[in-house]
């Protein structure tokens, strides 16, 4: 008669590692029931350990596949709203230069916009900090050269965030800082906030085609890259200046 095997779990440790592996044994157990009958329990237990392995690495990888289809979803979702967000930002932007030059404004239709902008902004941030913090997407930059958009677009995007606040209540603080140190610095950060914006959103909507999937030619990708910087930043000059001016026209500097 076969003994039975007993399966014993034990662990060995290489250079920190810890490596699990499973000893067999041959085991008599004895079950004493009024009788002397041996009754082997054990016989299929290397066989069980080896479904439990399969098993365990299976439902991981389903786990993994299921984590990655939510993340694809989360990040089309998120370019999407990038887009929504940059087409807000240019019919904001537009209308405030009409208003900065015609001196007709519109306080229920620059701030209707303004606040869509505002949130879909800080939306927008929320899920891309999502992606690259708890999901690790592009969470490290290895190659430096290749990716200094990447930092660029980053960078630009936390001063936008910072100084959108100030943004916000801008015209308020000028209007009481007139004359002083303080109204100087407001009207350098509208300038630095117009250009981190026109930065960063220069260099996200050709990235938000490509995760829709409407761009993978990357000679394309270049071109639209540069059109979209260009007139970026010919927008943030614009803003620039002509709100300044204005500025100090009507607090009479």
């Amino acid at each position: 008669m076969r003994c039975p095997i007993n399966v014993q779990n034990k662990t060995l440790k290489i250079n920190n590692n810890t490596l699990i592996y499973y000893e067999f044994s041959c085991v008599k157990t004895v079950k004493s029931v009024n009788t002397n009958k041996i009754i082997i329990e054990s016989l299929f237990q290397p066989f069980a350990v080896i479904l439990d392995i399969y098993w365990t690495r299976y439902a991981i990888i389903c786990l993994k596949f299921t984590v990655w289809r939510l993340y694809m979803k989360l990040k089309k979702w998120n370019a999407r709203l990038s887009i929504l967000a940059m087409i807000l930002t240019l019919i904001h932007e537009l209308y405030q230069l009409y208003a900065y030059i015609s001196f007709y404004y519109n306080p229920v239709l620059s701030k209707t916009f303004g606040y869509a902008v505002a949130g879909g902004f800080v939306l927008h941030g929320i899920l891309s900090a999502v992606c690259i913090f708890a999901l690790h997407d592009a969470r490290t930059i290895e190659y430096k050269k290749l990716n200094y958009k990447t930092v660029l677009q980053r960078i630009s995007a936390v001063i936008t965030v910072l100084l959108l606040p100030l943004h916000i209540f801008s015209f308020a603080l000028l209007q009481g800082s007139v004359g002083s140190i303080v109204y100087t610095i407001v009207e350098v950060s509208q300038v630095v906030f117009y250009v981190a914006l026109s930065c960063h959103v220069g260099l996200s909507f050709s990235n938000a085609l490509v995760t829709l999937g409407r761009l993978e030619d990357i000679g394309r990708k270049r071109v639209i890259d540069r059109i979209a910087i260009t007139f970026w930043t010919i927008l943030a000059l614009i803003m620039g200046i002509v709100i300044t001016t204005t500025h100090a026209k009507i607090f009479h500097i």
